[in-house]
């Protein structure tokens, strides 16, 4: 699996698993964006965008 890594303009860290990896749902709470996937992916953001 291809993972990449990416740097958002806060200074945060994302880790993209980019081939076979969908988002199967995404929930807000407490000020934080959360987005599940295959393979165990989570995802987080303040803001929606990085």
């Amino acid at each position: 699996m291809e993972r990449v890594l990416r740097r958002g303009s806060a200074g945060d860290v994302w880790t993209v698993r980019v081939l076979g990896n969908k988002l199967s749902a995404v929930a807000y709470g407490n000020g934080l964006f959360v987005a599940v996937g295959d393979w165990g992916t989570i995802l987080t953001s303040s803001d929606g965008v990085t």
